[in-house]
């Protein structure tokens, strides 16, 4: 593993690559990117690997060995090739507009919440006092009294009382932080929810596919109806896809393995959106495999899915890929 690589670990930040590492006396700056893959439009729900520009944001993490530690996030912008829109790629460590990461405004809140002066906490996490009246701005310092019409949560890597993931409790329909719990166990969102009087008032619940989300849910906002965020689930489709290109790739001739990773990106698009040259192209590579020709024909079916235009589509669709079996060789 290479110097970089094990940096990467040590950040603990989904999906990193760190592309330079400069050192001084007083601080470590890094170069960051994330790994490209597909991204679903959030005009329209298309998805798209279609790169429109980089640009290049600053921000402020936790201190490193002493030293505080400034990231260059080198983000891709896609466009929509549906709308026309365009959109910067998601990301789990840092908000829209922030200018340090997710676990700093996260030690900032703990830090407000023992009453700190905005001053000394801005000294003590590398961040301006502006920014620390921002964090005070999105999240209240004591805990809120009433739950929001539609309650969504998600999970991030920190350091809070020595637990590895925080959960993170936002309202999406008034776009703010709600509050952040030191753990995503489900007791913790639990004992969370169990406090608040109005917990029947809640309409939605948006989450990923954490089963501790969903079983917290179920138990106590009864009258909630619990949403799937689409980007999870067409994470973990396009994921799996990428295992079985992988695993077939590694039988391959070195020649053939370079090119079917190479033409990763031709496996993981719409077909229909591929020119005649690149679907042959596709056809070629799925003559090799099997397991790759059904993986392959189960990723557009839940394209298709994804993008059906009534329920009754959208489930006939859902039980043809249900019932599916794999191939044995």
């Amino acid at each position: 593993m290479s110097n970089l690589d094990c940096s990467a670990k040590l950040l603990e930040m989904e999906g990193v690559r760190i592309e330079n590492l400069e050192e001084t006396e007083r601080e470590i700056v890094l170069q960051i990117s994330l790994e490209r893959c597909a991204q679903v439009c959030k005009r329209c729900g298309a998805e798209t690997e279609r790169v429109h520009d980089y640009r290049v944001r600053q921000m402020r993490d936790l201190e490193l060995r002493g030293k505080s530690m400034r990231l260059l996030y080198r983000r891709r912008r896609y466009v929509c090739p549906d709308c026309g829109k365009r959109f910067a790629e998601q990301n789990a460590f840092v908000g829209r507009y922030m200018r340090f990461t997710h676990r700093t405004g996260e030690k900032i809140m703990t830090l407000l919440r023992r009453r700190s002066s905005m001053k000394d906490i801005a000294k003590d996490t590398g961040v301006s006092v502006i920014g620390v009246q921002r964090v005070l701005k999105m999240a209240p310092v004591s805990k809120p009294s009433r739950l929001p019409e539609a309650v969504a949560f998600d999970e991030f890597k920190g350091n809070a009382g020595g637990e590895r993931f925080q959960c993170i409790v936002t309202d999406p329909l008034g776009r703010r932080v709600f509050d952040i719990l030191p753990s995503r166990t489900l007791e913790t969102i639990q004992d969370y929810l169990r406090t608040f009087p109005n917990r029947g008032e809640v309409k939605y619940v948006v989450m990923d596919m954490n089963r501790n989300f969903r079983d917290a849910a179920k138990a106590f906002l009864p009258n909630a109806k619990i949403i799937i965020d689409r980007f999870h689930v067409v994470r973990y489709y396009t994921e799996a896809m990428e295992n079985v290109r992988r695993n077939f790739q590694k039988t391959l001739p070195k020649a053939q393995r370079k090119h079917f990773k190479l033409s990763r990106r031709l496996l993981l698009a719409h077909r229909d959106r591929l020119s005649e040259e690149d679907r042959a192209a596709v056809d070629v590579m799925l003559r090799f495999s099997d397991r790759l020709l059904q993986a392959y024909a189960l990723k557009e079916t839940f394209y298709d899915f994804m993008a059906a235009p009534s329920r009754n589509e959208a489930e006939h669709l859902m039980e043809w890929i249900s019932g599916w079996r794999p191939a044995t060789a």
